[in-house]
C-alpha cells in the first residue's frame, strides 16, 4: 500500500515539474486590443425596408404600387452603398409588394368595375347601378 502511495507521489511531482503555463503574448502597458469594426447605420436600408412591408400591407393597391417603387429605388441605392441584409429584405419586399399591387390594380381596373362592382371609379356612364 505504501508503494503504491509513493508511486502516485512521484507521478503527480513528474507532471507538476513538466508542467508549463500556455503562453500569451506581451502587450505594452496601456495597449487595447483592436475593436471589431462597426458598419455605419445606413437609413435608406431602413426607408426601404419600411416601404416594402407598407407595399406588402397596405390595403390601397396605387399606394402600395408608389410605394413600392419607393422601396426598390432606396434599396437600390442602399446596395450600391454597401448596406446588408435590411436593404436585401426592403428589395425582397417591394419588389412582391409592387407586383402583387400591380397585378391587382390591373385586375381591378379590367375586371372588377366592368362586372358590376361599383361601375367607373368616376361614376357610372352607362345609366344607374345598383351598386352606387
Amino acid at each position: 500500500m505504501d508503494h503504491q502511495f509513493h508511486n502516485n507521489q512521484q507521478t503527480n511531482q513528474h507532471y507538476q515539474q513538466n508542467y508549463q503555463p500556455p503562453h500569451h503574448p506581451q502587450y505594452p502597458p496601456n495597449y487595447y486590443p483592436p475593436q471589431p469594426v462597426k458598419k455605419p447605420f445606413n437609413a435608406k436600408s431602413v426607408v426601404a425596408f419600411v416601404c416594402g412591408i407598407l407595399a406588402m400591407t397596405l390595403p390601397i393597391p396605387i399606394a402600395d404600387v408608389a410605394l413600392g417603387i419607393i422601396g426598390l429605388v432606396f434599396a437600390i441605392i442602399a446596395k450600391k452603398e454597401g448596406a446588408g441584409g435590411l436593404a436585401t429584405a426592403g428589395l425582397v419586399l417591394s419588389i412582391i409588394g409592387t407586383v402583387v399591387a400591380a397585378m391587382y390594380t390591373v385586375e381591378a381596373l379590367t375586371f372588377g368595375w366592368s362586372f358590376g362592382f361599383g361601375g367607373s371609379p368616376w361614376g357610372n356612364p352607362w345609366g344607374t347601378s345598383p351598386w352606387f
